[in-house]
Parts: C-alpha cells; structure tokens; sequence
C-alpha cells in the first residue's frame, strides 16, 4: 500500500534543483493612463504596514486625448504593454489594478476608462493567497473561462470558495470542476495517495477523509489552508450559451502564445508549480515548454516539463467536467499513479547518476 508521494520535484526531494520564491504578501497594482504615457506600478503591502515597489512598467500612451479615452482599442493595447512590462520587471502575474487617469477631465472620464478596459473582454488569472507557500505547488490549467467576460477570475472565483460556497446556480460541491481541483490539490498537497492495486473499499475510504469541498473552502487561501494557482489557454472568456468549447479562440490563443515571446511558458516559469495538471488540452500543452514523456494510460499522461528553465510534473488529464467520469477511477487515481510513475523515474535516473 502507498502510504505518501511527496511531490518528486517539491523542495526537500531528491529532484532537480529547486527555483524557490518567498511568498508574496498583498499585492497592489496601480495604473495611470496619462495623455503622453501608461504607467503600471508594482508594489507588496508589507505587515509592518509599509509598501515596497517591485516594479514599473511604461508604455506609450495612444488613444486618449486630454485625460480622454477616444480609442478603446488603441489604448487598451497601450495599457496590455505597460501591464506586460510590470509583469517582467516585478515578477508577479497581475491580476486587478488601481486606475487613474490624468488630465483636466478625470472625474468624467474615469467610468468610460473602466467601461474601454472591460471591453477588452479579458479574464485575468494567477494564483490564489498562501499559494507560494504550499508544500507542493500545484497548478490547474484548462482551455478558457466561462460566463465572466471582462472579470478577474480569481476575484470572481475566491469570495465564492470562501464565503458563497456557490458557482452560479450551483452548489460548490456539486460543481464537478471546482470541487475537482480542491479535491485533488487537497489529496496532492496532504500527500493523501492511492494506487491502482489498493481494493475498492480502499480506494473510497482514503478519498472520503479529503473534506466537502464547501469544507476546504472555509479555510481556502489562509496561511494553513489549501491554494493553487489556475491558468487558462484562452484569455477570454466563452459567453455562448452551449457548454462545447470555442477551439477557434483557443487554437488562436495556442499560436498567439508560442510566437515571439512564449507567454503561457512564462506564466508557467513565474508561478514555478511542482505539478502542473492539465485538463485535456492534447497538443496545446506544447505552448507550456518542452516535453520528456514518463508515462501514459488511458486516463492521463505524464511528462517532465521544462518552462523556460523551470522544472515541474506535468500530468494531462480529461477534462474535469467530463460527463460520465468518476472522481476516484478516472481522476484522483490517474493523477496519483503519474505522480508514482514520476517518483520511480526521478529515483531510477539518480541511482544511474550516482553509480557512474
């Protein structure tokens, strides 16, 4: 029987070498959108009460005339510029500001300003508080956000793990993809594991010491309580009113992201997760870095994943709203036997090391 699979490449493991950050604090973003510049401001309230800047990022400014937003368009890609070079200069993936906007005008213009930026239609994504200081870092990653257009995901999504316990018309528990990765990322980060040879009975009385999801929920995002960050491949959210996937936002977004600049492998890199886990996303998991396969089954595959120099787990997975799957066979127990799969590979390689 299994009895822990600390995460093969979490701090402490005999893994490859760690790139560690410190937990980062609150952290607040202004933006000023000026006639002549966009400026963005990084910065961590400290718990002395203080602020330390982390970064400033600039761009220059278009579309806005006299404290005016004339061109929506224009200016919001003035603003993704400023935003992008604050991510680069702080290190921290940015997910709500502070806006001002400068000028004779600013009173009247700062709800237009507000109403220019939403039209973006973006949904930004991140990590969740105490994320940085899990045991293991884990870290979700689907196709695109739905029903939120324009909303911060992690905003939208935190108030209603922690206090409405509601994700639209449903229950927390009874919302299969939410409820999945507290599930799962409580089991990983507890090291709660089970193994495709343990009984049935086994199997079902491991998986129901992991709490309601309602129940981790209290607690979720605290200094002792679980925290994963979530990204999506997309960064626009499918309004439409039937549940299949818009491959054509997606294969965009896909190509959009691994010409140039690779930003989903930088995403990736800054979060620095010891396991990533992906949800059906077949060739996209291209976009995360390079590959070395580990192992596969007809529920999920494993490979080492490299993010710009940042090494994690990578496991691909159904989709977590799958119809017709179960949480034990064809999630939790999937996701632990990769991890196993992982463990058996990293000690075998460094046995090799270590005898030649």
């Amino acid at each position: 029987m299994v009895t822990g699979f600390p995460c093969p490449l979490a701090k402490g493991a005999d893994s490859f070498p760690a790139q560690s950050k410190p937990p980062i604090g609150d952290i607040v973003v202004g933006l000023e959108i000026g006639t002549s510049k966009v400026c963005a401001a990084v910065a961590e309230r400290l718990p002395d009460g203080t602020v330390k800047l982390l970064g400033i990022g600039q761009a220059p400014s278009r579309g806005v005339r006299k404290g005016e937003i004339v061109d929506c368009e224009t200016a919001g890609k003035c603003v993704r510029e400023a935003l992008i070079d604050a991510e680069a200069k702080s290190d921290v993936m940015i997910g709500n500001v502070h806006l001002a906007v400068t000028g004779r005008r600013i009173r009247p213009q700062i709800e237009n300003s507000i109403r220019c930026l939403n039209e973006l239609g973006m949904v930004f994504d991140g990590f969740y508080p105490h994320y940085f200081s899990q045991k293991t870092r884990v870290l979700f990653i689907g196709r695109e956000a739905r029903g939120i257009e324009s909303f911060n995901n992690l905003e939208v999504l935190y108030p209603a793990y922690r206090e409405g316990k509601r994700i639209g018309d449903q229950h927390l528990n009874a919302n299969n993809f939410h409820s999945r990765m507290m599930y799962v990322a409580y089991g990983i980060v507890n090291e709660m594991p089970v193994s495709q040879d343990m009984s049935e009975a086994s199997k079902t009385a491991l998986w129901k010491k992991i709490p309601y999801a309602s129940e981790i929920g209290d607690t979720f995002g605290e200094p002792n309580g679980l925290s994963f960050a979530f990204m999506n491949i997309a960064k626009l959210s499918n309004e439409s009113e039937n549940w299949q996937s818009d491959w054509g936002v997606i294969n965009s977004a896909h190509q959009l992201s691994s010409q140039g600049r690779t930003f989903n492998q930088e995403e990736v890199a800054i979060l620095e997760p010891h396991i990533v886990i992906t949800m059906n996303l077949e060739d996209k998991i291209a976009s995360l870095g390079e590959l070395s396969p580990i192992h596969s089954s007809p529920f999920a595959r494993s490979f080492w994943l490299n993010s710009g120099g940042h090494r994690s787990l990578l496991i691909d997975t159904f989709h977590f709203t799958a119809p017709g799957k179960g949480d034990i066979e064809d999630f939790y127990v999937p996701i632990c036997e990769a991890i196993r799969h992982s463990a058996a590979r990293l000690n075998g390689l460094n046995r090799r090391i270590r005898a030649q």
